[in-house]
C-alpha cells in the first residue's frame, strides 16, 4: 500500500508541475506598441491604407463617420468598407468636442496595434467640397 501512495504522489506532483508550466506569460518584445504611440510615421493620401507598412506605422485616413461603437470606437467607413476604429487616449479626450454626426467626412491619423485594432492618434472633420 505505501508504494500505491508513493506512486499517486509522484503522478500527482507531474500533473501539478504540467499545469503550472503551462501558465507561464508567452512575452512579444518585437511588436508591443503602447496605445497612442507610434513608431513611425508614414506619410499616405486621403483614404488609403496601401503601403508596406507594419503595425505601428503611423497612416492618413479618411471616410464617413457611422457612429460611436462605445466609449473606446468608433466606426468609419473606409476604402468602401465599414471599419471600426480605436481611440486614442488623447483622441477620446477631445472626442465630445469634436461634435461628430453620422455622415460627417473625416480625416485621420492611426496606426495598427500589436492585436490588429486601427487606432485613431488624430481625428478631424473634413470640409466638404
Amino acid at each position: 500500500m505505501g508504494k500505491k501512495i508513493i506512486s499517486l504522489l509522484a503522478v500527482f506532483i507531474l500533473l501539478m508541475g504540467l499545469m503550472a508550466a503551462g501558465c507561464g506569460k508567452k512575452e512579444n518584445k518585437a511588436t508591443d506598441v503602447p496605445e497612442g504611440k507610434n513608431t513611425a510615421a508614414e506619410s499616405g493620401s486621403a483614404g488609403s491604407g496601401q503601403g508596406e507598412s507594419g503595425p505601428g506605422q503611423e497612416k492618413a485616413g479618411s471616410g464617413l463617420y457611422n457612429g460611436q461603437i462605445d466609449g473606446n470606437s468608433v466606426e468609419i467607413k473606409f476604402n468602401g468598407e465599414d471599419k471600426a476604429f480605436r481611440l486614442s487616449e488623447e483622441v477620446k479626450t477631445e472626442f465630445e468636442g469634436i461634435a461628430l454626426k453620422s455622415g460627417d467626412n473625416l480625416t485621420f491619423k492611426y496606426y495598427e496595434d500589436q492585436y490588429g485594432r486601427l487606432v485613431i492618434t488624430s481625428l478631424a472633420k473634413a470640409l466638404k467640397g
